[in-house]
């Protein structure tokens, strides 16, 4: 069961740096959960994802564009 409260729903595509910022910017908190919708980035998105997840409730969804 999903006890988030508020969902932060974020589509990318090859926008490393600008997820990056924003990713820097959502405090910590249990009841928030990040949705990051990569539609085929080719700028190594993806790897951003391990340094966030231990901080932040991440759900990382790739699809090939």
């Amino acid at each position: 069961m999903n006890n988030s409260l508020l969902s932060i729903c974020i589509p990318t595509f090859n926008r490393k740096n600008s997820l990056k910022r924003m990713l820097d910017s959502i405090n910590t908190n249990p009841h928030v959960e990040v949705v990051i919708c990569d539609d085929g980035s080719n700028d190594n998105t993806s790897e951003l994802i391990p340094f966030y997840k231990n901080r932040l409730n991440i759900k990382y969804i790739y699809q090939k564009n």
